[in-house]
């Protein structure tokens, strides 16, 4: 029976993807997660954990298909020199997300040729997608949900009974206070653009409605900005 490798990360788009390949196909998932040293790191796996069990108690009949997670430490993952040459060119014609560069050496090492990428449909930014999606070193993921949006993601698990397990999900990457979402990170203000702001205190909800300004001028002119000190500084403040 064939199996499906996937990033999973507890997130609100992955853990949907993870769902629907275990009701909607008979294949086994394999889910791959690298650990990094971010703040939301155990929070994420602790969320894995959790849905996990809410998996295995609900859909005992094919909770067998989800493969335990494999994980790896990114300072474990070694530098492919062809890799890291193309990432280094990209770098000077567009913004490289930084996920991509780990997960392209990850492929490479453990010779993965498909292996699902659950990014969403994200209002200005589906070009700098698109640049990604086309090239060669990032031939390995593929993106089967990148035409649907949170929203209709959320529409889609109400209709189907997920989405109480959805809204275990984490995706704030600066988790406060009782793992509260932080209302500066990226994608705490993705989760408020795209509709899903009651998923936010209303603290951290009015922060990222105050950033969403910015960050879209950001986006449009990464080209002409991405040098500029005063830019990276606040861009690292609130988005590292």
């Amino acid at each position: 029976m064939k199996t499906v490798d996937i990033f999973w990360t507890g997130g609100f788009d992955s853990t949907f993807r993870v769902l629907q390949l275990l009701n909607q196909s008979d294949c086994y998932v394999q889910p791959h997660y690298i650990i990094l040293e971010d703040k939301s790191t155990w929070v994420e796996i602790g969320t894995m954990i959790r849905i996990r069990k809410v998996i295995n108690n609900r859909f005992f009949n094919i909770a067998h298909r989800l493969l335990p997670t494999m994980y790896i430490n990114h300072e474990l993952i070694k530098k492919d020199p062809e890799i890291e040459t193309e990432i280094s060119r990209l770098r000077q014609e567009l913004k490289v997300i930084e996920q991509y560069h780990l997960m392209a050496n990850y492929c490479k090492e453990l010779n993965i040729c498909n292996i699902e990428v659950a990014i969403i449909h994200m209002e200005g930014e589906m070009g700098l997608f698109k640049q990604h999606r086309s090239i060669d070193i990032f031939k390995a993921f593929s993106f089967p949900i990148s035409e649907l949006s949170k929203k209709m993601i959320y529409d889609i698990s109400l209709k189907e009974g997920w989405d109480d397990i959805l809204m275990m999900t984490s995706f704030c990457k600066r988790p406060i206070i009782k793992v509260e979402p932080c209302g500066l990170c990226s994608p705490c203000t993705t989760a408020v653009a795209e509709g899903l702001d009651f998923r936010l205190p209303l603290k951290s909800r009015l922060i990222a409605k105050l950033q969403i300004p910015f960050r879209k001028y950001i986006r449009k002119r990464h080209r002409k900005l991405k040098d500029n000190k005063i830019i990276i500084a606040i861009q690292k403040k609130l988005y590292e």
